[in-house]
C-alpha cells in the first residue's frame, strides 16, 4: 500500500500495489479530483513492515 499525503499531513489518496510491489498514482485524490501543484510526500508499507518514503512534485 502507498499513501499520498500533502506537505501540511493530509491524507490525498491511498494506493494498492501490484504483485511486483509497483503502483501508478495519476495525480488523483481519493475522490478522483485532480490535486493542485505542489510537493507531495508518499510513504510506501510493505508486506513486511519495511517502509519507503519520498517526495513527488507535481507541475500543472
Amino acid at each position: 500500500m502507498v499513501r499520498i499525503y500533502t506537505l501540511a499531513g493530509e491524507l490525498v489518496a491511498t494506493l494498492d500495489v501490484d504483485s511486483n510491489g509497483q503502483t501508478i498514482w495519476y495525480g488523483k485524490n481519493d475522490y478522483d479530483e485532480t490535486v493542485a501543484s505542489g510537493i507531495y510526500f508518499y510513504v510506501g508499507v510493505r508486506s513486511n513492515g519495511m517502509r519507503q518514503t519520498g517526495k513527488i512534485g507535481i507541475v500543472r
